[in-house]
């Protein structure tokens, strides 16, 4: 099966070259082309519900272009043209049809045989109204003396529409073809894709600058347009008719409402009634979209895009009479006016006034448009970045003479506060310290000594461990920072002490290298108590015959593993344990992560991993 054929492909490197050149080319389409290809101006008619060209029937002679009249949508909304292609020879190449606008969706035939169509003509129909369309017909299906060629043409009331047809020799014919598609298809999609992506950018700035409304009205108004000229690009649409057309035609008022919103907003022009007037205007022009029958819209926009040229009438003087010594203002009203002209001539085209038989009538509102919303979103952005920029510059010139006035002052004061904060708090330690160490540390050691005389270990390290506790609560508190290797000695001398009244054999090999890291006295603490209720757990529970202790710090993070060859432990047994818990706890204040696992063929291994960057004292660096 042969269809038409999609839009042309291409890069655009030079938007300005490609719009002039495209708009040439759409206004000169009537221009001279390859001798060898027929324009096709004169042609037959019959209004039928038939899908195959009709063999019998009344037909009747029309000129291209051919807009239906009403009156012949009382027979049917489908009607066949015939045309006589007289060939003097049959051809030895591939020819072309090239059909650069039919309204609303077309299928054709050369000699009864089917050669393409546009698109599924059931409900939502296939929308070709502002695509030029080229259908590829085999040398095979032509023939010496008369060929007859038939195009389908079915339409909505009152868009029916077929232009002038042009056939030849497809390397003749398909450039010109794809002239036209590269601007009415190619260039109308990537505008549409621009205008969104200025809408949703700019959309992005207004959420980060919701003070400033006409961020919000620029997004809106790009957005409504985007969406009104989806439908010059979009074929299959995805819901019925009647939607699409209600959503679509009230997107022209709603983009004129907010345009001139913008313009208010951007000129610094106060008329609130003036602007309720055009929010009234354009919810009307919805309500009267959405009640209208589908056969009488394309005459109702007619009647409301009057009022969006009249409110674009407004908003070009109200900018033009307020430009006086702003020269954005003034360049916008001209912008705005330059647009509103291209609306007029839109609107002639397609009120009538404008027959499709005389040039120029090729729509450019959906090019002038665009432009005037790069250039408003230019500015807009510049006009952002311009006060980011002012808003930087008097952050840091602010900031500096508030420090320059206020350095010396804090200088002093933290210096002062720091040596009385640190001598009291010296001074205290020192007393609960000597209170402790003469009271209850006492008590714990000689507990200790007497639990080890009667052979009571598991006493005697409870003992003991209790009293080292009592030594970090003071001590490590004493410090402010502790060298990882030094706190790595201690815990080691401490664990060697824990188990010498054991059987146990303890493997602590020490680190490689020397480590630069300095620990806080609260991450020394938790790390140092970690350690302990885990040589704690193996004494009580394991009945272990050796452990292993390593450290090594790898990939910014200290790992610090137990190893003991014990009887392991059941996974909902540590769940339960308090000890466990704890240990949980102090890890998850240095951030770390710390798991049990099985060791083959019997054991425990207790991991912990500590991300260095949680280790360093907070005046680390100082």
């Amino acid at each position: 099966m042969h269809t038409a054929l999609p839009p042309h492909t291409s890069s655009f490197p030079n938007w300005a070259a490609l719009l002039l050149v495209g708009l040439l080319a759409l206004f000169t389409s009537s221009s001279a082309q390859a001798d060898e290809t027929i324009q096709l101006n004169d042609a037959a008619l019959q209004i039928t519900d038939s899908t195959i060209p009709p063999i019998a029937g009344e037909w009747r002679h029309v000129t291209l272009p051919d807009e239906w009249p009403m009156a012949r949508y009382q027979t049917s909304d489908n009607g066949w043209y015939r045309f006589d292609i007289p060939l003097s020879q049959a051809p030895t190449e591939n020819w072309g049809v090239f059909v650069p606008r039919l309204n609303m969706n077309g299928a054709v035939y050369i000699n009864d045989i089917y050669v393409g169509d546009s698109g599924q003509f059931s409900e939502p129909m296939a929308r070709n109204w502002n695509r030029p369309l080229y259908f590829t017909i085999p040398f095979s299906h032509l023939k010496s003396g008369s060929n007859t060629l038939y195009i389908r043409l079915k339409s909505y009331p009152g868009y029916g529409l077929l232009n002038p047809i042009t056939v030849g020799p497809d390397a003749s014919l398909r450039p010109h073809y794809e002239t036209h598609a590269l601007i009415q298809n190619d260039l109308n999609s990537a505008l549409v894709v621009s205008t969104l992506f200025a809408g949703l950018f700019i959309l992005g700035i207004w959420q980060r600058r919701r003070t400033d409304s006409m961020y919000l009205w620029y997004a809106l108004m790009a957005l409504f347009w985007t969406l009104y000229t989806s439908n010059n690009v979009i074929r299959n649409i995805p819901i019925s008719v009647k939607t699409w057309d209600w959503l679509i035609y009230s997107c022209i008022a709603w983009w004129t409402v907010t345009l001139a919103i913008f313009a208010h907003r951007t000129a610094h022009i106060s008329r609130p009634k003036l602007e309720l007037g055009f929010l009234i205007w354009a919810v009307l022009s919805t309500l009267a979209y959405a009640l209208t029958d589908l056969k009488f819209i394309s005459q109702t926009t007619v009647i409301w895009q009057v009022g969006s040229l009249v409110i674009g009438f407004i908003v070009v003087w109200e900018l033009l009479t307020e430009s006086r010594g702003r020269r954005y203002v003034k360049w916008l009203g001209i912008s705005m006016a330059l647009v509103l002209l291209t609306g007029i001539h839109d609107w002639l085209i397609q009120s009538g006034f404008i027959p499709h038989w005389l040039p120029y009538t090729n729509h450019i509102l959906p090019y002038s448009a665009p432009l005037l919303i790069f250039y408003i979103g230019w500015n807009l952005i510049g006009r952002f970045i311009k006060a980011l920029n002012e808003t930087e510059s008097l952050n840091v010139t602010l900031e500096a003479r508030v420090s320059a006035a206020q350095d010396e002052l804090q200088k002093n004061f933290a210096e002062r506060h720091e040596l009385e904060v640190n001598q009291a708090a010296l001074m205290e330690r020192e007393r609960i310290y000597r209170d402790l160490h003469d009271d209850v540390g006492a008590k714990l050691l000689g507990l200790a000594i007497s639990a080890e005389r009667s052979n009571h270990g598991k006493e005697a390290d409870l003992a003991r461990s209790a009293l080292q506790d009592l030594r970090d609560v003071v001590s490590r508190s004493a410090h402010a920072t502790t060298p990882l290797n030094d706190l790595l000695a201690d815990l080691r001398v401490e664990t060697e002490q824990r188990i010498k009244a054991t059987s146990l054999r303890l493997t602590w090999p020490l680190p490689e290298h020397e480590s630069e890291l300095i620990i806080s006295a609260e991450a020394a603490l938790n790390i140092s108590r970690i350690l302990r209720e885990s040589i704690t757990n193996i004494l009580r529970h394991a009945d272990a015959q050796h452990i292993n202790v390593s450290t090594m710090i790898y990939h910014d993070t200290l790992i610090l593993e137990v190893v003991d060859d014990g009887k392991g432990f059941e996974h909902d047994t540590v769940k339960q344990h308090r000890g466990m818990t704890g240990m949980q706890a102090r890890a998850a204040v240095l951030s770390a992560s710390l798991a049990w696992t099985l060791v083959t063929p019997h054991g425990c291994r207790m991991t912990l991993r500590i991300p260095t960057q949680s280790l360093p004292p907070r005046n680390a660096g100082v």
